[in-house]
């Protein structure tokens, strides 16, 4: 109680120095009007700062009569009620931040869980017989054989950076150019000529049909690692 009695002593006593300076200054701006012109304005300045001053007098001795009144007990059961109550309160948002907090870990754990519930759901798509891969070799090179003559003709002649789609397979041109990130290859659908252009910012799809001129149909952003 000794400390809730100081808090609060400390309290009213700052309180109580601020309003003794407001009337103070009150006081002082008063006769600062009565001693200039006595317009309309200035009367209703003063009647103003009058009324303000009636105020700060009244509130310095409510402040002066709760020190009394602190000093001699009379307040302990109010300081009593009003501190628990703002124990109560400082509970209920220590409460809230917790039950945010918990939220969040518990949606991180979550995700998380998902995640690698994810993962795990990848990893085992790929973990398929050996008779799998056996099978899967063999229509590579399946694929690799079908590849038409003359596309075969003309990636001697093409660098390596050029090349052709052939069910899902790229071939590059024979022949070797320095590195670089740039590369263009040409996919054959059903009389329609796809041409992926690919740098190190997008890869481009075009569509042409017969002689016209290449139309962009899509425009992907790679991802950098």
């Amino acid at each position: 109680m000794d400390k809730l009695r100081l808090f609060e002593k400390n309290k009213v006593t700052t309180e109580l120095k601020s309003l003794e300076s407001f009337l103070k200054r009150s006081n002082e701006t008063i006769e600062r009007f009565k001693q200039g012109d006595q317009s309309l304005f200035t009367k209703t300045q003063i009647e103003k700062m009058i009324a303000k001053k009636s105020e700060y007098e009244e509130e310095i001795k409510d402040s002066s009569q709760r020190l009394l009144d602190l000093a001699s007990g009379k307040l302990d059961d109010i300081l009593s009620a009003n501190n628990d109550m703002d124990l109560k309160k400082i509970q209920k948002k220590q409460d809230i931040t917790y039950k945010k907090k918990k939220d969040r870990d518990d949606e991180k754990k979550e995700d998380s869980a998902m995640l690698k519930k994810y993962h795990e759901k990848q990893s085992n798509r790929y973990e398929f017989s050996e008779a799998f891969w056996v099978k899967e070799e063999k229509k590579y090179y399946k694929n690799c054989d079908s590849l038409p003559l003359w596309m075969k003709d003309k990636l001697k002649d093409m660098p390596s950076n050029k090349g052709y789609i052939w069910r899902d397979l790229w071939f590059f041109g024979d022949k070797q150019v320095p590195f670089t990130i740039n590369c263009t290859m040409f996919e054959s659908l059903k009389g329609l000529t796809v041409i992926h252009e690919i740098d190190k910012e997008y890869h481009r799809i075009y569509e042409k049909q017969g002689k016209a001129n290449k139309v962009l149909v899509n425009k992907i952003r790679r991802n950098k690692f």
